[in-house]
């Protein structure tokens, strides 16, 4: 039953493995206060505005597709986002095309507001958001008053207060992120599965998760802040070539006595995966240690609930005579999907 149990629970893993696992979708904003004027720059997926006609998975569209359809596209901006501070809650006062969105399909638009006296404090609104796209994300910049603190607006947070105590705010936002990513970040997932799937001792499998957080959190910092740099498509091969060298090592039955050591390598290059995401979302210039230390805490935490969920059900299968048939078939199941990924991202 239990070997059942785990096998569903795998397989339903490697269907929902993408073929890129850092794969995901952003949108940006940016809320820049001067006084008592407020620039507010949206970047959205152009499918998302009212606009008839547009195909998710068309060409880009440009912003003279846009152009005509100015007052349904405003209409539906003044409904969707917005700035208070205080008491009030102006409209825009004007609504614009700004030049091309950072990423292919994105529009940019600028909403102008305007206050009656000096904002320092602003709560700002993002609820640009389509069901039926998830995953989608709005990255976003708040300038107010000198400082610059950053969050990023889901569908199930589509509010950000900037009153002061912003920094716990970021802090503990990039907290979530952190460990968002170990839980969608599939490669990663599969490489610490990879690690733990044949069953070591409670001790051994300590080593494991201490080498890999001790290398990749040394390599996240040192990409974050710019010391060091790799490629990124040399990474993200290289992860996945990390997967399908541990699942072989399972597949062949070799010793895992010593396997903290391959952790510990491999890790240092799953460091530089991690602060690809950071260099994705923009590090803040203000609050830059407690984010990537929130970003990498997260990180953790989300890692040691994968084993603490995983390793009592590996112990418990060691014990049963589906042990060695599953091991071999979830190793095999992960070396090809290693190889796949590692084709994949070699040839771009």
């Amino acid at each position: 039953m239990l070997a059942r149990v785990l096998l569903a629970l795998l397989a339903a893993l490697f269907l929902a493995f993408p073929a890129l696992a850092h794969q995901s979708d952003f949108g940006f904003s940016e809320v820049l206060v001067e006084g008592r004027e407020v620039a507010y720059l949206v970047e959205v997926p152009a499918h998302y505005l009212p606009i008839p006609g547009l195909d998710p998975n068309g060409p880009p569209v440009e912003a003279d597709e846009v152009r005509p359809h100015m007052a349904a596209v405003s209409e539906y901006l003044r409904a969707h986002v917005g700035v208070v501070s205080g008491e009030e809650a102006p409209a825009p006062v004007s609504v614009e095309l700004a030049d091309a969105g950072r990423s292919a399909g994105l529009i940019g638009l600028v909403l102008r507001y305007e206050f009656d006296a000096p904002v320092r404090e602003i709560v700002v609104k993002h609820d640009v958001f389509d069901a039926r796209e998830p995953s989608y994300q709005n990255l976003a910049k708040v300038h107010v008053d000198g400082r610059t603190l950053e969050t990023v607006f889901k569908h199930d947070r589509t509010v950000f207060r900037f009153d002061g105590r912003g920094m716990l705010a970021q802090a503990w936002t990039f907290f979530l992120l952190g460990i968002e990513h170990i839980f969608t970040g599939y490669d990663h997932l599969a490489f610490v599965l990879a690690m733990i799937l044949v069953g070591q001792t409670l001790g051994q499998v300590a080593k494991i998760v201490t080498g890999f957080t001790v290398a990749h959190s040394l390599t996240l910092v040192l990409a974050a802040l710019g010391i060091v740099n790799l490629p990124g498509t040399l990474v993200e091969s290289v992860i996945a070539l990390s997967i399908a060298v541990v699942a072989a090592e399972n597949f062949l039955g070799k010793p895992a006595d010593k396997r903290w050591i391959i952790a510990f390598v491999f890790g240092l290059v799953h460091g530089f995966g991690f602060s690809g995401v950071l260099r994705e979302l923009g590090l803040p210039t203000e609050g830059l240690v407690s984010s990537l230390l929130s970003f990498n805490l997260g990180v953790e935490v989300g890692q040691l609930a994968v084993v603490i969920a995983i390793f009592p059900l590996v112990l418990a299968l060691r014990r049963t005579r589906w042990h060695l048939p599953v091991v071999r078939a979830t190793s095999g199941a992960l070396l090809v999907m290693g190889l796949l990924w590692f084709g994949e991202r070699v040839l771009g």
